[in-house]
């Protein structure tokens, strides 16, 4: 008797199956040579590249294969994870400077999502499947929010349309 598979959360795209399975077997593999392999156009690939339901569901396929590795290759990753991470506060500092740095609310945007996605506070799915995004937001987030909207004058009675209804549930965690 064997161990069950290990099951995705959600429905995967049989071509992301196979774009992981290939970029797991070989890193190196161009957008136009994995094109040829699942079937797609290459701007197709770049597009999925991109994509962060594409991005977590790599991760997960190699997080699971992980544990089959030998312990040269563990190494050899923990090599590489050891100089990612004595650079990480210089690239977040880095990060933060061009964020506050620009005039372009899209960038910013754009930044301050993948800086919280890589931090373990990307959108998700709820348990039901409807659509709706959970996002989970430390106390200090919030009142950074909250601050933030007074400031934009969101909270005074002004023309601006009322921000939507936003739909709380707090849960207290180890050490609050």
């Amino acid at each position: 008797m064997s161990l069950p598979e290990a099951v995705y959360d959600t429905a995967v795209r049989v071509e992301w199956k196979l774009m992981a399975g290939f970029r797991e077997d070989e890193p190196s593999i161009t957008n136009v040579e994995l094109a040829k392999r699942v079937g797609v156009n290459a701007n197709t690939i770049a597009r999925w590249l991109k994509d962060l339901h594409y991005q977590r569901y790599e991760n997960w396929v190699l997080t699971q294969n992980y544990a089959a590795l030998s312990v040269v290759e563990k190494n050899k990753i923990q090599d590489v994870v050891a100089i990612f991470t004595e650079g990480a506060t210089e690239m977040q500092d880095r990060l933060l400077g061009i964020i506050q740095s620009t005039g372009d609310p899209k960038l910013e945007a754009s930044l301050c999502q993948d800086w919280l996605d890589r931090a373990g506070h990307a959108p998700q799915r709820n348990v039901a499947n409807t659509g709706q995004k959970i996002v989970v937001l430390s106390a200090e987030a919030i009142e950074v929010l909250l601050r933030r909207s007074a400031e934009a004058g969101l909270t005074e009675n002004t023309n601006i349309l009322p921000p939507p209804v936003i739909d709380v549930m707090v849960e207290r965690t180890e050490g609050s």
